[in-house]
């Protein structure tokens, strides 16, 4: 079966507004078929995402709701009614450069035609962000959900440095060195679908001039511009951490007592008794050794010339280091 309309295939790297694109752009815009986060191992044609506008997929549908059906159903709904399909997921660039290429070519196989969007950050500020992130996944999942690197500092309730983070997480399967790899997914993908098919945009560029930003990103997968920029104006999804967590995280794990409380909650409720007052403390800047700067900046500077000199991109004026 051929489809006109390509599908839009959004690797949004963790920490470049992947979850605010997702829940109030994409998961809303009238002109999308959004196809969600894809479940499952692989991708199949057969394999049934749903629309999600949050992270969990618990929702029930309707078994005749078209967002169960597969997708070749879908792709030819989408069609049908003028809509142009997307599907958004953030893991695609976090895995290693064999396994990239494997999902790409499960995308041609799935979808056909695919415009791909990759949006990338300044590899040293993404790490910082990104440790932040890991920090408070820590205290909340459970055993079964841990990865690898989450065993050899312990159990929760836990703080630990970002270089401690980093001595831990940099040799597993899913390191952070994958996703600031993002000029090697930039390359998987063109020689997949062909470079003029792959679009780059710098998540700093969303944080300067978001209006811009969305503009830019609607105009580029062919929608109303001017409705996406309503949809994401004055929004963000993931909340802000302060030192006043880290001060609360401490003294946690240092008592017996309020450390059995901690253990006995569900994670939403972990995360309110780190974090009772949200404007507790200053912003937490957490600082990289010297040798994990030198590591981080050697990578960045290889992924930023080959963009540099492949997709064109400024990326000086936005800092990163060439």
């Amino acid at each position: 079966m051929k489809i006109l309309t390509p599908t839009y295939i959004h690797i949004g790297l963790p920490k470049t507004a992947t979850t605010t694109l997702q829940e109030h752009l994409f998961a809303n815009h009238s002109q999308i078929h959004y196809f969600g986060k894809y479940v499952g191992k692989g991708f199949s044609p057969v394999v049934r995402p749903l629309l999600v506008a949050k992270f969990s997929q618990t929702t029930s549908w309707d078994s005749s709701d078209i967002r169960m059906a597969d997708i070749p159903k879908q792709l030819a709904y989408a069609k049908n009614q003028n809509l142009t399909p997307l599907l958004s997921e953030e893991a695609l660039g976090s895995i290693r450069p064999r396994r990239k290429k494997e999902q790409a070519k499960r995308f041609a196989e799935a979808f056909g035609d695919c415009q791909i969007i990759l949006v990338i950050r300044e590899p040293v500020s993404f790490i910082k962000s990104y440790y932040l992130q890991m920090l408070k996944s820590f205290q909340k999942l459970r055993k079964i959900q841990r990865p690898v690197w989450m065993k050899s500092l312990g159990e929760a309730p836990r703080y630990f440095d970002i270089n401690q983070w980093m001595d831990a997480v940099w040799h597993c399967r899913n390191s952070p060195r994958q996703i600031i790899s993002y000029a090697t997914t930039a390359e998987v993908y063109a020689r997949v679908f062909g470079k003029k098919n792959v679009k780059l945009l710098i998540f700093e560029s969303f944080v300067r001039t978001p209006d811009h930003f969305i503009t830019s990103l609607c105009d580029h997968i062919g929608i109303d511009s001017r409705e996406g920029v309503d949809l994401i104006t004055e929004k963000r999804s993931n909340e802000g951490m302060t030192t006043g967590y880290i001060t609360r995280l401490q003294e946690i794990e240092q008592s017996a007592e309020l450390t059995k409380q901690f253990l006995n909650l569900q994670p939403e409720k972990r995360w309110q008794m780190l974090n009772p007052d949200k404007q507790s403390g200053e912003k937490i800047r957490p600082e990289l050794s010297d040798e994990w700067l030198k590591k981080i900046n050697t990578i960045s500077r290889k992924q930023n010339r080959k963009l540099a000199k492949k997709w064109n991109l400024p990326l000086a004026d936005y800092g990163y280091r060439l």
